[in-house]
């Protein structure tokens, strides 16, 4: 007597169900059939019990009339010359520096700069986090002040006066103050704003300083505002902010790591951005390039896309 097989697919956070009941090779023939298929729109986990009850594996199933994440890396040599992923600060700061300087030449007047603060990003608490984005404004400001006296801007008095107190000896030409203590006359040649947003506030306040020279905000995690971390209907001020403030700011350098290791998104104006899957040696290698930012549940796409590749490759 025939058993039925079942396979379960599951896509992102819903389930949906599929029997067959065929014979053991026809659903071989079915799973090599899907396994072909390398231009999808969900990238699916397979529960199969085909060949063993407890064994898990992914798999690449089509939706047709929908657009892929997943690209054709044939063409990826031509990117070659692209930025690597730094590696450490020193190689950030210089990478900051350098698309800053390119985004200003270029009139740019809202720029986004955004990477982790401090390796262990997932765990660290919140004063590791202020104490790191001070030590990291004090290195791009000096960069910022070649140009013309700088304006940092922090959340709030208790930041502006530990950065006071730790850069007394710094250059006359580095102005600090806080965020809503807005613009003077000497409003500097660039504002840099160091990580706003812990209050909402902060996002608010940060408006005031439109008026004045091109704002740079410093791991600002800005995707909280875009990405709908606060509901339209709790903070509506917010979204008028954002609206007509907010969503102007252009990334100009940004690094941000998937899972445990599993890949980043990388951009370093003014080139494209950069989806990178980190292999099983460790290494980084170039999956995809965009010319306009990827939305991030197309790049977890494009990294669940490769393990599959490197599941069936082990296999094999």
């Amino acid at each position: 007597m025939e058993s039925l097989k079942e396979l379960t697919f599951v896509v992102g956070n819903s389930f949906s169900f599929t029997r067959f009941s065929k014979s053991k090779s026809e659903s071989k023939s079915k799973l090599q059939a899907v396994r072909k298929c390398v231009r999808s729109r969900f990238v699916v986990h397979l529960y199969d019990d085909v060949y063993s009850e407890r064994r898990r594996n992914s798999l690449t199933v089509c939706a047709s009339g929908e657009s892929s994440p997943i690209q054709d890396q044939s063409h990826l040599d031509q990117w070659k010359s692209l930025s690597k992923v730094p590696e450490d600060f020193p190689q950030i700061y210089s990478q900051v520096n350098a698309a800053i300087s390119e985004a200003l030449d270029a009139g740019m007047e809202l720029a986004e700069v955004q990477f982790p603060a401090v390796p262990n990003i997932a765990t660290a608490a919140l004063n590791q986090l202020l104490d790191a984005n001070r030590n990291h404004a004090l290195v791009l400001s000096k960069a910022l002040e070649k140009r013309g006296s700088v304006r940092v801007a922090f959340p709030d008095a208790g930041e502006t006066k530990l950065a006071k107190n730790a850069w007394k000896n710094e250059s006359d030409n580095i102005k600090i103050s806080s965020i809503k203590a807005g613009l003077d006359s000497d409003s500097g040649k660039s504002i840099l704003v160091v990580m706003p947003g812990f209050n909402v506030d902060e996002w608010l306040d940060m408006e005031k300083l439109r008026i004045g020279p091109p704002i740079i905000v410093l791991n600002g995690e800005m995707d909280r505002v875009r990405g709908g971390y606060y509901p339209r209907i709790f903070y509506p001020g917010l979204h008028r902010v954002k609206d007509r403030f907010l969503n102007k700011f252009e990334p100009i350098f940004f690094l941000k790591q998937f899972g445990s290791g599993l890949g980043v998104l990388f951009r370093k104006y003014p080139e494209p951005w950069q989806t990178l899957f980190r292999d099983s040696d460790g290494s980084l290698r170039l999956i995809a390039v965009d010319q306009t930012r990827p939305a991030y549940q197309d790049v977890e796409k494009r990294f669940r896309y490769e393990q599959i590749q490197q599941y069936e490759g082990n296999r094999k």
